[in-house]
């Protein structure tokens, strides 16, 4: 059985190209929830998780050379990372969800931050704290007695 693809100039929205994503790193701390916090702060960005587990800021934004009924008006001349872009990678082609996880307001990110990232952290302090006070009582035990 052939798969069957939507073209781009078979695309009723133009998806790909009203929104530009930039790749950011997973953020693993409060610091880098910040700054997520500062980006959702501004009109028409986003921050998601894709099902690839690359994060991304989503600037939703449609391309200037797209034209009222959708298609390129630079097609010949596009830029070579629209000419690249797979089929297989066009969200309306995907299979289920988009994202992962994606954040529009400073609500959502705060809410997410406060029910998995504070409980996450603090967990991995607690388990940190433990490694540190196993090492430093073998340190004031040095050198063990053998008996």
């Amino acid at each position: 059985m052939t798969e069957s693809f939507i073209t781009c100039d078979k695309c009723p929205e133009s998806t790909c190209c009203t929104k530009l994503n930039v790749n950011i790193g997973e953020p693993t701390n409060l610091d880098d929830w910040g700054e997520i916090r500062w980006m959702v702060a501004h009109k028409n960005v986003s921050v998601v998780e894709e099902q690839d587990g690359e994060w991304s800021v989503v600037f939703d934004t449609a391309c200037d050379e797209l034209l009222p009924n959708g298609d390129c008006g630079i097609y010949s001349i596009r830029p070579q990372i629209c000419a690249d872009y797979s089929m297989t990678e066009c969200p309306k082609n995907g299979l289920g969800p988009l994202y992962v996880k994606e954040f529009k307001t400073l609500e959502q990110v705060d809410e997410f931050i406060r029910e998995e990232v504070i409980p996450a952290l603090e967990e991995s302090a607690q388990n940190f704290q433990e490694q540190l006070d196993y090492q430093l009582s073998r340190v004031r035990s040095w050198p063990e007695k053998v008996s």
